[in-house]
């Protein structure tokens, strides 16, 4: 008997967004996670990457931030730094010349001190949650760029077509 189903192709197109709409939903959410959806999109990286960041593994001056762990939830064990999702994952990416002045912003406002210093945390200092972002942040901010149906991670595709 043949696998039923095995042939086709259910999951739904997810969207891409513009560099237009990038910046409109930058413009929506909380201020403090405005770098955060810009290196989402364009800098491709998946949730576990960006919330794992430290000061020491951005470099301004050369426009690259260093991908070396990732930050994952396990159940039983709460929040845990590990290596990234690849071997392939361990890598240094660019920043954007047209992201860099607001990646700085957030290194001066919101950015833990020291070089061990978390980039992203929440607004109480800790570690950012995935599932609280996505339930108290994302949807206001969905909302008032006037987008439907985009998950954090769509980002990581809007800036592809920049990197070719």
């Amino acid at each position: 008997m043949p696998d039923q189903g095995a042939s086709e192709e259910t999951s739904p197109e997810r969207p891409v967004l513009s560099v237009t709409e990038v910046y409109t939903l930058a413009d929506a959410i909380d201020p403090r996670y405005r770098a955060l959806v810009l290196l989402a999109a364009f800098g491709s990286l998946r949730w576990g990457e960006l919330a794992a960041p430290r000061r020491v593994d951005v470099d301004l001056t050369n426009r690259s931030i260093r991908v070396d762990r990732q930050l994952t939830e396990v159940t039983g064990r709460g929040l845990t730094f590990g290596p990234p999702k690849s071997a392939a994952g361990r890598r240094t990416i660019p920043v954007l010349s047209m992201i860099v002045t607001d990646l700085a912003d957030h290194l001066d406002q919101h950015a833990q001190n020291g070089d061990d210093g978390l980039i992203f945390t929440s607004p109480e200092g800790t570690p950012l949650r995935h599932g609280n972002f996505t339930r108290r942040i994302w949807p206001p901010a969905i909302g008032k760029a006037g987008l439907t149906g985009v998950h954090f991670h769509d980002l990581r595709h809007a800036g592809n077509p920049l990197h070719r």
